[in-house]
């Protein structure tokens, strides 16, 4: 309960903060709005060996077994400032072969869904073209709210001081930086990179103890938009 009122505040705020620059006139009332459909790999760095970064799910997992797709409306400012209200369902996996771990034999395949609103800033690269706004560069911030189911497979449970949990569901916090090219004034295509810090460690489905971990299970990805204005 105290990770959904967590997420609810973080939320509030986060538009709260979006919806106090328009009685000030920061922000023009000429916008473009969009649909988004996303696709692309998405990799959970979790306590499985070979889910640790760096060599872990670029090297040892399989994209067609690691991804995210996502659904959302976008706004966009004629002054760079914009948000975005997305929901996305995610599928991650990860084992603990060869070594170290191989005496502990875990596997997991784990779902996720997502919601979350987010802020975003661009930099405009040109405005003399065919259409307006034909390509820029934006980062983005912002925060929301996952649900996950763990599929936890091992030979070798080890239960006392190693924590177990299939659902759980906790506030996330996300930054990235995207890529917008305008086809024409009514499509869009775009490229993200997102590293996502869930209040959660139990993606996986599993916590070991102190110091085998230290932080969260952390997720990172890449994404291609189609982009449709509305």
């Amino acid at each position: 309960m105290k990770k959904i009122i967590l997420s609810i505040v973080l939320i509030s705020t986060f538009s709260s903060g979006l919806k106090a620059e328009l009685p000030n006139g920061l922000i023009n009332t000429n916008s473009d709005s969009y649909f988004v459909i996303s696709l692309g790999p998405n990799y959970c760095f979790s306590d499985a060996n070979n889910s640790k970064p760096i060599l872990g799910p670029f090297y040892n997992q399989s994209p067609l077994q690691n991804w995210e797709v996502s659904v959302g409306y976008k706004k966009k400012f004629h002054n760079n400032i914009g948000y975005k209200v997305g929901l996305s369902m995610d599928n991650f996996t990860g084992n603990d072969m060869p070594i170290p771990n191989a005496s502990r034999s875990y596997s997991f395949q784990s779902n996720l869904i997502q919601l979350t609103v987010q802020g975003e800033y661009s930099i405009i690269f040109e405005t003399d073209c065919f259409c307006k706004d034909p390509n820029y560069l934006y980062g983005f911030t912002g925060t929301g709210l996952m649900a996950s189911n763990a599929n936890l497979n091992t030979s070798n449970l080890i239960i006392g001081t190693y924590k177990y949990k299939k659902n759980d569901i906790a506030p996330v916090v996300f930054l990235g930086i995207g890529y917008l090219y305008h086809f024409s004034n009514k499509l869009a295509i775009g490229a993200e990179y997102k590293i996502e810090y869930p209040f959660s460690d139990y993606i996986d489905g599993f916590k070991p103890p102190f110091p085998i971990s230290t932080f969260n299970d952390l997720i990172q990805g890449f994404s291609v938009s189609l982009n449709l204005k509305i």
